[in-house]
């Protein structure tokens, strides 16, 4: 019994597919396995180059982690020498403040008191220069008084010369006070430097201890990168059976739609009972009895 033309049809398209199926899974076993070789030599020179990335960047890592390590050790001398300049600036405007007062202040007052008292002594001695003129006018007395220079003129040239002080106090004075404020204007600021780089310190052991992170993550994927070259002919072997079976699993699969196929083109098979199994034996013996006979 003929199937009709659709089975027939179908059935050399599922012949004619299987058969490629079949081909295609065949070919494709024989060349996982040609390229296992090759593919694994590729694999294990991708491995190594990766590998000595990673060994190249895990040194850069280690070199910036001393260059970290060398730079805060200069940071903190230079935080300390700050902190030193900090403190001995704030020695120093104190003094300039004290000074200021004791000279603009003290020292002036008592140039001032001085001035006053060199001419008080100069009037008083003005009194004793013409007591001891006129003594010495007098004959028979024996007093020889004759300076070049009176006593009470030169004590009011001394006066006269402490006359340009006081204002020189004053005026260093408020030197020694702009340059007291100006040291703390700039102290200020060296504290506030020593702030920053404070921070700035406190941001290198981040970077540090990211950097350490790094560190261990990259040896830890060396460490899987070797293990998985050292085995990547197992896993290589591994791969290609399971390929090969998924392929051979394929070809199977296209065998039976071939033998479908084939059972489209040549027809509905009938079924043969027990019976008449042997109703045809039971012929073929009968038949080969009489020629015998014969």
């Amino acid at each position: 019994m003929k199937h009709s033309p659709i089975l027939r049809t179908a059935g050399i398209v599922f012949t004619i597919t299987s058969i490629l199926g079949i081909l295609i899974s065949i070919v494709g076993i024989g060349f996982v396995w040609l390229i296992r070789p090759k593919t694994q030599n590729s694999l294990i020179d991708t491995l190594d180059t990766i590998n000595d990335t990673l060994h190249t960047t895990n040194e850069s890592v280690m070199v910036m982690g001393n260059v970290i390590d060398l730079t805060k050790t200069n940071i903190l001398t230079i935080e300390t020498t700050i902190d030193n300049l900090d403190e001995t600036l704030i020695s120093v405007s104190d003094s300039l403040d004290t000074s200021a007062v004791l000279l603009g202040d003290d020292l002036r007052q008592t140039i001032m008191e001085t001035q006053t008292a060199l001419s008080s002594a100069s009037t008083s001695a003005k009194i004793i220069d013409n007591t001891l003129v006129f003594l010495a006018s007098v004959p028979f007395i024996g007093v020889e008084y004759q300076p070049d220079v009176p006593l009470h003129t030169s004590l009011e040239q001394v006066a006269a010369n402490l006359d340009d002080i006081p204002d020189s106090l004053e005026s260093m004075e408020l030197t020694l006070s702009a340059a007291a404020d100006g040291l703390n204007t700039f102290n200020t600021d060296l504290s506030q430097l020593s702030l920053d780089i404070s921070e700035f310190k406190e941001d290198l052991s981040d970077a540090q201890v990211l950097l350490e992170e790094y560190h261990v993550i990259i040896e830890n994927t060396e460490e899987k990168l070797i293990n998985l070259r050292e085995n990547i002919g197992l896993y290589s072997i591994l791969s290609c059976t399971i390929i090969s079976l998924f392929l051979f699993w394929m070809l199977i699969t296209h065998f039976s739609i071939f033998l479908q196929g084939w059972h489209y083109l040549t027809g509905e098979p009938k079924v043969i009972k027990l019976s008449d199994l042997k109703r045809i034996k039971d012929h073929n013996s009968n038949q080969t009895q009489e020629e015998h006979l014969d």
